[in-house]
């Protein structure tokens, strides 16, 4: 009842922050929830509050943040309306907006990722260019390095994507972020020598990432 009362009327950046705040929080790994906001409005909401005020930065993070819970981790019903409401275009405008701003740049990335039944709409929009320039920009945060590894983990599922990440150098970010994250001259040796959660985080998902981006046929220059 909140997203119908509030359509016509989400006129002050505060409002739309504390709206879009609320709705991350509900819906939060909570997928009866996610269904149920979006059903009521809650995704054309927070397209339209995330468009409205795109120039405020405390709002474009809310924004981005709401628009990761909503989609989860595997909901594609809200992913879908997402996507015809040019979310993915969007979210990469911010990114390329906010570069400088971790806590913007991390969310970007989270949501990247959870918009992967999106992933040919990601990658027309630049977000293969933009995660890679993420890393480029923030290197020395773990939290932005872990997403980032899960974004381009998610965007390699396509080939397209996949292509597109090797032409921004792609292997050396993944390689420079475990080197950087998690100790040791070895990347593999160093998985196993992590020394804090962002570090876990970052083997865990900058191994993947590698996986993802070897698997399949045709793919020996990544191999290489």
């Amino acid at each position: 009842s909140v997203c119908l009362d509030s359509s016509d009327r989400v006129t002050q950046p505060l409002l739309c922050e504390t709206l879009l705040r609320a709705m991350h929080f509900l819906v939060q790994d909570n997928k009866a929830n996610q269904t149920l906001c979006g059903s009521a409005g809650g995704n054309s909401l927070a397209v339209a509050m995330f468009n409205q005020f795109i120039d405020t930065p405390s709002v474009v993070f809310h924004a981005v943040q709401c628009i990761g819970s909503l989609v989860g981790s595997n909901h594609k019903e809200n992913a879908a309306e997402f996507g015809r409401h040019g979310v993915c275009s969007l979210v990469c405008k911010a990114l390329a907006m906010y570069l400088d701003n971790e806590e913007i740049a991390e969310t970007c990335c989270r949501t990247i990722h959870g918009l992967r039944h999106l992933n040919r709409q990601l990658g027309q929009a630049g977000a293969c260019a933009l995660v890679l320039e993420t890393f480029t920009h923030h290197s020395n945060n773990g939290a932005v390095a872990q997403w980032v590894c899960r974004a381009i983990g998610s965007l390699a599922e396509l080939r397209e994507n996949k292509l597109e990440l090797d032409k921004n150098n792609v292997c050396k970010i993944v390689i420079n972020a475990l080197q950087k994250h998690v100790s040791g001259d070895s990347v593999f040796a160093s998985v196993f020598q992590f020394q804090s959660n962002h570090s876990a985080a970052v083997a865990q998902w900058g191994c993947t990432a590698m996986y993802l981006l070897v698997k399949g046929e045709g793919y020996e220059e990544y191999q290489e």
